[in-house]
Protein backbone atom coordinates (compact mmCIF):
# COMPACT_ATOMS: atom_id res chain seq x y z
CA UNK A 1 0.00 0.00 0.00
CA UNK A 2 1.11 3.59 -0.66
CA UNK A 3 0.91 4.48 3.03
CA UNK A 4 3.50 1.79 3.74
CA UNK A 5 5.94 2.83 1.02
CA UNK A 6 9.17 4.21 2.45
CA UNK A 7 9.97 7.88 2.10
CA UNK A 8 13.39 9.30 1.25
CA UNK A 9 14.59 8.86 4.84
CA UNK A 10 13.39 5.26 5.01
CA UNK A 11 10.25 5.87 7.07
CA UNK A 12 6.79 5.02 5.82
CA UNK A 13 4.16 7.67 5.14
CA UNK A 14 2.13 6.36 8.08
CA UNK A 15 5.11 6.64 10.42
CA UNK A 16 5.85 10.14 9.16
CA UNK A 17 2.25 11.19 9.75
CA UNK A 18 2.27 9.80 13.30
CA UNK A 19 5.58 11.51 13.99
CA UNK A 20 4.10 14.84 12.93
CA UNK A 21 0.65 14.27 14.44
CA UNK A 22 0.82 17.22 16.89
CA UNK A 23 1.63 19.64 14.07
CA UNK A 24 -1.09 18.16 11.87
CA UNK A 25 -3.65 18.42 14.67
CA UNK A 26 -2.71 22.01 15.36
CA UNK A 27 -2.98 23.07 11.74
CA UNK A 28 -6.21 21.14 11.12
CA UNK A 29 -7.86 22.48 14.28
CA UNK A 30 -6.69 26.00 13.49
CA UNK A 31 -8.08 25.90 9.97
CA UNK A 32 -11.31 24.39 11.26
CA UNK A 33 -11.68 27.10 13.90
CA UNK A 34 -11.16 29.82 11.28
CA UNK A 35 -13.68 28.11 9.01
CA UNK A 36 -16.24 28.07 11.83
CA UNK A 37 -15.64 31.78 12.48
CA UNK A 38 -15.99 32.66 8.79
CA UNK A 39 -19.20 30.64 8.46
CA UNK A 40 -20.60 32.13 11.67
CA UNK A 41 -19.93 35.69 10.54
CA UNK A 42 -21.55 34.96 7.18
CA UNK A 43 -24.70 33.36 8.60
CA UNK A 44 -24.92 31.97 12.16
CA UNK A 45 -28.19 30.22 11.31
CA UNK A 46 -26.95 28.41 8.22
CA UNK A 47 -26.86 24.63 7.99
CA UNK A 48 -23.18 24.81 7.02
CA UNK A 49 -22.36 26.48 10.33
CA UNK A 50 -24.34 23.90 12.29
CA UNK A 51 -22.67 21.01 10.48
CA UNK A 52 -19.24 22.50 11.09
CA UNK A 53 -20.04 22.87 14.79
CA UNK A 54 -20.96 19.23 15.18
CA UNK A 55 -17.99 18.03 13.16
CA UNK A 56 -15.92 20.20 15.47
CA UNK A 57 -17.22 18.21 18.44
CA UNK A 58 -15.70 15.00 17.07
CA UNK A 59 -12.50 16.78 16.10
CA UNK A 60 -12.27 18.28 19.58
CA UNK A 61 -12.82 14.91 21.24
CA UNK A 62 -10.12 13.36 19.05
CA UNK A 63 -7.71 16.17 19.90
CA UNK A 64 -8.25 15.87 23.65
CA UNK A 65 -8.03 12.07 23.49
CA UNK A 66 -4.75 12.21 21.59
CA UNK A 67 -3.39 14.72 24.11
CA UNK A 68 -4.30 12.31 26.90
CA UNK A 69 -2.65 9.36 25.16
CA UNK A 70 0.50 11.20 24.08
CA UNK A 71 1.08 13.71 26.86
CA UNK A 72 4.52 12.28 27.64
CA UNK A 73 5.71 12.50 24.03
CA UNK A 74 4.56 15.95 22.96
CA UNK A 75 5.80 19.36 24.07
CA UNK A 76 3.84 21.00 26.91
CA UNK A 77 3.08 24.04 24.78
CA UNK A 78 1.60 22.00 21.96
CA UNK A 79 -0.41 19.93 24.44
CA UNK A 80 -1.93 23.02 26.05
CA UNK A 81 -2.85 24.64 22.75
CA UNK A 82 -4.31 21.42 21.33
CA UNK A 83 -6.29 20.80 24.53
CA UNK A 84 -7.67 24.36 24.64
CA UNK A 85 -8.60 24.28 20.96
CA UNK A 86 -10.18 20.85 21.38
CA UNK A 87 -12.23 22.04 24.34
CA UNK A 88 -13.38 25.12 22.44
CA UNK A 89 -14.54 23.00 19.51
CA UNK A 90 -16.24 20.43 21.77
CA UNK A 91 -18.22 22.88 23.88
CA UNK A 92 -19.45 25.21 21.12
CA UNK A 93 -22.70 23.37 20.20
CA UNK A 94 -23.56 22.68 23.84
CA UNK A 95 -23.16 26.12 25.40
CA UNK A 96 -26.91 26.48 25.97
CA UNK A 97 -27.71 22.88 26.88
CA UNK A 98 -28.53 22.39 30.57
CA UNK A 99 -26.85 19.10 31.35
CA UNK A 100 -27.28 19.55 35.10
CA UNK A 101 -31.08 19.35 34.85
CA UNK A 102 -30.95 16.30 32.61
CA UNK A 103 -28.50 14.53 34.92
CA UNK A 104 -30.56 15.38 38.01
CA UNK A 105 -33.76 14.07 36.40
CA UNK A 106 -31.98 10.88 35.39
CA UNK A 107 -30.63 10.36 38.91
CA UNK A 108 -34.05 11.08 40.41
CA UNK A 109 -35.69 8.40 38.27
CA UNK A 110 -32.97 5.85 39.06
CA UNK A 111 -33.11 6.54 42.80
CA UNK A 112 -36.91 6.37 42.78
CA UNK A 113 -36.75 2.97 41.10
CA UNK A 114 -34.03 1.62 43.40
CA UNK A 115 -35.87 2.68 46.55
CA UNK A 116 -38.45 0.00 45.78
CA UNK A 117 -35.81 -2.55 46.85
CA UNK A 118 -36.16 -1.34 50.44
CA UNK A 119 -39.61 -2.92 50.73
CA UNK A 120 -39.72 -5.44 53.56
CA UNK A 121 -36.59 -4.09 55.23
CA UNK A 122 -35.73 -1.64 57.98
CA UNK A 123 -36.25 1.36 55.71
CA UNK A 124 -39.44 0.10 54.12
CA UNK A 125 -41.07 3.46 54.77
CA UNK A 126 -38.83 4.94 52.07
CA UNK A 127 -39.92 2.41 49.47
CA UNK A 128 -43.32 3.88 48.71
CA UNK A 129 -45.47 6.98 48.67
CA UNK A 130 -44.28 10.47 49.47
CA UNK A 131 -41.13 9.43 51.42
CA UNK A 132 -39.89 7.60 48.34
CA UNK A 133 -40.49 10.65 46.15
CA UNK A 134 -38.95 13.07 48.67
CA UNK A 135 -35.74 11.04 49.03
CA UNK A 136 -35.38 10.76 45.25
CA UNK A 137 -36.03 14.49 44.93
CA UNK A 138 -33.44 15.40 47.59
CA UNK A 139 -30.78 13.21 46.00
CA UNK A 140 -31.55 14.75 42.62
CA UNK A 141 -31.28 18.22 44.16
CA UNK A 142 -27.84 17.42 45.56
CA UNK A 143 -26.68 16.06 42.21
CA UNK A 144 -28.11 19.11 40.46
CA UNK A 145 -26.24 21.52 42.74
CA UNK A 146 -22.90 19.86 42.11
CA UNK A 147 -23.53 19.37 38.40
CA UNK A 148 -24.78 22.94 37.98
CA UNK A 149 -21.61 24.35 39.49
CA UNK A 150 -19.47 22.21 37.18
CA UNK A 151 -21.69 23.08 34.21
CA UNK A 152 -21.49 26.82 34.83
CA UNK A 153 -17.74 26.65 35.27
CA UNK A 154 -17.31 24.82 31.98
CA UNK A 155 -19.70 27.15 30.18
CA UNK A 156 -17.89 30.27 31.38
CA UNK A 157 -14.66 29.09 29.80
CA UNK A 158 -16.55 27.74 26.80
CA UNK A 159 -18.27 31.05 26.11
CA UNK A 160 -15.02 32.97 26.43
CA UNK A 161 -13.15 30.62 24.10
CA UNK A 162 -16.03 30.64 21.62
CA UNK A 163 -16.33 34.39 21.22
CA UNK A 164 -15.52 34.67 17.54
CA UNK A 165 -12.52 37.01 17.98
CA UNK A 166 -11.06 34.65 20.59
CA UNK A 167 -11.75 31.60 18.43
CA UNK A 168 -10.17 33.32 15.43
CA UNK A 169 -7.03 34.15 17.41
CA UNK A 170 -6.94 30.63 18.81
CA UNK A 171 -7.20 29.21 15.29
CA UNK A 172 -4.37 31.41 14.05
CA UNK A 173 -2.19 30.46 17.03
CA UNK A 174 -2.85 26.77 16.35
CA UNK A 175 -1.71 27.13 12.75
CA UNK A 176 1.39 29.13 13.68
CA UNK A 177 2.26 26.66 16.42
CA UNK A 178 1.91 23.71 14.05
CA UNK A 179 4.06 25.34 11.38
CA UNK A 180 6.67 26.39 13.94
CA UNK A 181 6.95 22.88 15.37
CA UNK A 182 7.16 21.32 11.91
CA UNK A 183 9.89 23.70 10.73
CA UNK A 184 11.83 23.45 13.98
CA UNK A 185 11.42 27.14 14.81
CA UNK A 186 10.66 28.48 18.26
CA UNK A 187 7.02 27.66 18.89
CA UNK A 188 4.39 30.22 19.79
CA UNK A 189 4.01 28.68 23.23
CA UNK A 190 7.77 28.91 23.81
CA UNK A 191 7.77 32.56 22.79
CA UNK A 192 4.87 33.28 25.15
CA UNK A 193 6.57 31.47 28.02
CA UNK A 194 9.84 33.27 27.31
CA UNK A 195 8.07 36.62 27.31
CA UNK A 196 6.20 35.84 30.55
CA UNK A 197 9.42 34.76 32.25
CA UNK A 198 11.04 38.08 31.40
CA UNK A 199 13.82 36.49 29.38
CA UNK A 200 15.51 38.76 26.82
CA UNK A 201 14.38 38.33 23.21
CA UNK A 202 16.48 36.14 20.96
CA UNK A 203 18.84 37.90 18.60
Amino acid sequence: MDSLMPLADGTSAAEAFIAHLPEALLVISGLFALLIVATYLRDPESWKYRILMFIGVFLGVAMVALCWLNYSNWSPGALVIIAVAGFALMIRPFREVHFAVLLALFVMVIVYILLANLAGGTFEVLSEGWPRFIVAFLVAGLVYGIAKFAEDLVKIFGKILNLWPVLAVLGAVCILEGVAIYTGSMSVSDMIMRYMSGAPPLA
